[in-house]
């Protein structure tokens, strides 16, 4: 019988857990978001939250409607990153999000990304609305109201 180490079998049953546990996300947005654009292969944000995964902690979304089958998605993308990150770092990871929304932004799908398209914002909305936050600046209402995305599987390439 094979065996995992134990950090190994740690990040396994993490990810596990982690695959329970989270909120639901619309299929639409997983299928426009996750598997139509993150999961593509030579993907460079995949690649880039994959090279960085030791400074970046989470990323949260906020979805309006949150349900099946909209005709479209409004969204905010929230990388949290650890209190250590670099300066540089933290402009690099605003770049590159901001660039990779733009991209899904201009493809036509059915996600509207409010970040970008500012006009699209409610009056009501007020949460976390940049690219990326360091945890003393994500407060307990953008947990509530935002949902973590899980990327485990760029965290734990093993």
């Amino acid at each position: 019988m094979l065996q995992l180490p134990g950090a190994k079998r740690e990040l396994l049953i993490t990810w596990r857990i982690n695959r329970y546990a989270r909120a639901p996300l619309p299929g639409d947005f997983n299928w426009a978001f996750v598997s139509g654009y993150l999961h593509q292969p030579g993907n460079t944000l995949a690649a880039f939250l994959e090279v960085n995964r030791e400074s970046i902690l989470d990323l949260y979304v906020y979805i309006v409607p949150d349900e099946e089958g909209a005709q479209q998605y409004l969204v905010t993308v929230t990388l949290l990153v650890c209190q250590e990150c670099s300066d540089e770092l933290f402009a690099e990871c605003e770049s590159q999000l901001s660039e990779h929304l733009s991209i899904l932004q201009g493809s036509g799908g059915p996600l509207i990304f409010m970040q970008i398209a500012q006009e699209a914002v409610p009056d009501n909305l007020f949460h976390m609305m940049d690219f990326v936050a360091r945890p003393e600046d994500f407060t307990m209402r953008d947990m509530y109201v935002m949902k973590r995305l899980s990327v485990d599987y760029l965290c734990f390439p093993e």
